[in-house]
């Protein structure tokens, strides 16, 4: 998951770079769109989290990662960071301060791909940590629970801010 919101990270940074995010500034009627499918998005997400049923598997249980679910893990960091908007324009008024007029190419992808690092190391790093915490019975339960509500309120959010 960490890996697929990296990859959005760098693409949004690379968009703002080659100026999308002026794009969605000039045209508000796009970046609502934008918003409103992001807001619904991570309120099916955030539900779909909430309604996930406890694990009934043994907390030593070593079963292994199937590609299947590597991927679908990727897929969803990827679409949770697709459905945020507002990270092009974050990355949108970063670069434009940071990239010099005259960058070259190398520079420009130098650029972009420093957040994808950023974001492949910290969220990683915090997938390693709660997978850790599986040996503790209800813990995945609740930290559903949880972040569920936490994507719910984001999504209502963007559904709702202007």
């Amino acid at each position: 998951m960490g890996l697929g919101v990296a990859l959005i990270s760098a693409t949004w940074a690379l968009a703002a770079l080659l100026g999308l995010g002026e794009l969605l500034r000039a045209h508000p009627v796009g970046m609502r769109a934008a918003q409103m499918i992001g807001g619904l998005y991570l309120v099916w997400l955030g539900v779909t989290l909430w309604r996930a049923r406890p694990s009934h598997e043994s907390a030593t249980s070593t079963h292994p990662v199937t590609r299947t679910g590597l991927w679908r893990a990727f897929r969803d960091g990827a679409l949770t960071n697709l459905s945020n908007p507002k990270s092009l324009l974050f990355y949108g008024a970063l670069f434009s301060t940071l990239a010099p007029a005259n960058a070259s190419n190398q520079d420009l992808a130098l650029l972009a791909a420093t957040p994808g690092v950023i974001a492949a190391l910290w969220y990683c790093s915090l997938a390693l940590s709660v997978s850790a915490m599986r040996r503790w019975r209800g813990a995945s339960y609740w930290g559903s629970r949880v972040g569920g509500g936490v994507l719910v309120a984001f999504g209502v959010a963007f559904l709702t801010i202007r």
